[in-house]
């Protein structure tokens, strides 16, 4: 199982089950991207009732 962690102002915050990383599943979007991740700019992820544009550096892939 995978697991998408997003470094959201200094904490890094499960977004697996509540996130979504441009307007899709984390791991959904995980799996589609992973070969064009760092090429991006940045990504949009959206937690909670708050928008935040990251550097695609700031996730991390857990799998257990």
């Amino acid at each position: 199982m995978k697991r998408i962690y997003a470094n959201l102002i200094g904490t890094w915050t499960d977004i697996t089950d509540s996130g979504l990383i441009e307007n899709t599943d984390p791991v959904t979007y995980y799996n589609e991207e992973w070969h064009r991740f760092f090429e991006l700019n940045y990504v949009n992820i959206r937690f909670g009732d708050k928008n935040y544009r990251i550097h695609p550096a700031q996730l991390q892939v857990v799998f257990d």
